[in-house]
């Protein structure tokens, strides 16, 4: 009776929803990551893991440097446009954003 109640809560509550969807990309990402350096580990030599897990740590740490300072801006913004109920012009800094990090990488 009271699972359906929290069931029946997280229907109703799209950002509930979006979150607990979010939350199961993130696992999925990190068990399939996982499950994939195992698998290398098992299938190649340690010099070629040791090649992957380089890449994929610097990987991860340019791309780290990379977002640093995004998520807060366009939160800023979109606080800041939205009062002003100017959000169309949201979707231009983000597009300057997206091409700011792609140049960056």
């Amino acid at each position: 009776m009271k699972t359906n109640n929290i069931f029946d809560k997280i229907r109703s509550n799209s950002f509930l929803k979006k979150s607990i969807v979010t939350l199961f990309l993130r696992i999925s990402g990190a068990l399939l990551l996982f499950g994939f350096t195992v698998f290398l580990t098992k299938s190649f030599s340690p010099k070629i893991v040791g090649q992957y897990d380089f890449a994929r740590t610097l990987l991860i740490v340019v791309g780290s440097i990379c977002l640093l300072g995004f998520g807060q801006s366009t939160l800023y913004f979109k606080g800041r446009l939205a009062s002003k109920t100017s959000s169309g012009e949201l979707n231009k800094i983000y597009s300057k954003m997206i091409e700011i990090l792609l140049l960056a990488s």
